[in-house]
């Protein structure tokens, strides 16, 4: 599902606007990017963990020429369903 398709999901079940839609979704997005922004991770229940991961540096190949090259320290976005997200999509 596209952002779009989720903002008209929104209209149809609530009976706002798409205006309104809009409003909703970026609060709310942006209240995730906070969280992850200020304590590095970010809860809803029933439905999933958002997580900032540190991944280290380290060596890696090229593969068009086998050249070494390395791959520095970066940050990472890690999501991790709850368990009656899990049940509910594997038919549990």
């Amino acid at each position: 599902m596209q952002k779009i398709q989720l903002k008209k999901y929104v209209m149809e079940q609530t009976g706002v606007t798409a205006y309104e839609a809009k409003i909703i979704m970026d609060v709310i997005f942006k209240g995730i990017i906070e969280g992850l922004e200020t304590d590095g991770k970010s809860t809803i229940t029933n439905f999933g963990t958002f997580s900032v991961k540190n991944v280290k540096g380290r060596n890696a190949r090229n593969p068009r020429n086998g050249d070494i090259v390395y791959v520095p320290d970066r940050k990472i976005i890690r999501f991790k369903p709850a368990k009656r997200l899990k049940d509910y999509i594997l038919g549990i």
